[in-house]
């Protein structure tokens, strides 16, 4: 449910990308006073739009993944620091319900809400500006307690060990640190543009490294906000697991798995394949038993191997996930 935002954002980083090419043409053919004030204007716009575009990317996931929680978990089975929190945002947002950034919201509403959740009514819905409310800029601290405050725990450890951040350095040691260092900087200097006060101007090759910063956090949060939904279901009885792999076989791009006993395994079905940093979904292209194709199988015993075809590479041990 998160790739459409994921794929937009991308789409919207890579177009950030095509204005860096064009602008740094533009000033090219520049003298002077004019080709500094244009190259200010340049970089403004495009940190100023690559903030806004992780920014509403932080927000909305969060707020899609708060719409999703009360199909599989009543409001009092949250555990009571998750209920605190939330109770602290009504009364935050109550407070400044006449600021601007909450003028999508009315009093009616939000009392309304907040009382169905306490009462346990089946189809209550979150006030989610309660959870998603920060006074401060995305950096990695910020972005960290936003994900624990809606349960979505431990992402310093899962960005510093996703394979989409560790891409981004050549040194394979202290990743979230360097992570968290690029960060602030690009935070800062989106800072510095609002306030029209940049000192150092950045040239073309830090601003796509700003966007390849972006992107790559984008895509291993929303992996591990998947992942968190995933162990949501299965603990509530809305998904399970089916088996585990044992091989990966690149030049055919498929994988055998050892299945569970009466897991069942269909060509078509999407499934989804977990790590402890990894967590992605699959489309099952074919299936193989004993060199023999089928539509549709169901495990007849525990470790029972199946041969399975699908676009994206899978490692060894991942674990393979159904929705029920």
């Amino acid at each position: 449910m998160y790739s459409a935002l994921l794929n937009s954002t991308l789409e919207k980083i890579s177009v950030v990308k095509e204005f860096i090419e064009i602008y740094n043409k533009s000033i090219a053919e520049k003298d002077g006073a004019l080709r500094m004030r244009m190259k200010v204007f340049s970089v403004a716009s495009c940190v100023t739009h690559l903030y806004a575009i992780f920014e509403n990317f932080v927000e909305t996931s969060i707020s899609d993944h708060l719409d999703v929680l009360p199909t599989y978990m009543r409001f009092n089975d949250f555990p009571v620091e998750f209920k605190n929190e939330y109770r602290m945002g009504i009364s935050h947002i109550l407070s400044k319900i006449d600021q601007e950034r909450y003028r999508n919201l009315n009093h009616e509403h939000i009392i309304g809400w907040y009382d169905e959740s306490l009462k346990n009514v089946q189809n209550y819905r979150f006030v989610t500006a309660a959870l998603t409310r920060s006074e401060q800029n995305y950096r990695l601290g910020n972005v960290e307690t936003l994900f624990s405050r809606v349960l979505m725990k431990e992402l310093k450890s899962w960005l510093a060990n996703h394979s989409a951040i560790k891409s981004l350095y050549v040194e394979g040691t202290s990743v979230y640190e360097q992570l968290e260092s690029e960060i602030k900087a690009f935070v800062q200097l989106r800072n510095d543009a609002s306030h029209g006060s940049l000192d150092n101007l950045e040239g073309r090759d830090n601003l796509n490294r700003f966007c390849d910063l972006i992107e790559n956090l984008a895509i291993a949060l929303e992996s591990h906000i998947a992942k968190c939904l995933l162990m949501i279901r299965v603990n509530t009885g809305k998904a399970v697991k089916i088996g585990v792999v044992t091989e990966y076989v690149p030049r055919h791009k498929a994988f055998v798995a050892k299945a569970m006993k009466g897991s069942k395994w269909e060509v078509g079905a999407v499934i989804q394949v977990v790590g402890p940093y990894h967590c992605f979904t699959q489309l099952i292209a074919s299936i193989q038993i004993e060199d023999k194709a089928q539509q549709m199988h169901v495990a007849a015993a525990d470790e029972e191997e199946i041969g399975i075809s699908c676009d994206l590479p899978v490692r060894v041990n991942s674990e393979i996930y159904t929705l029920l």
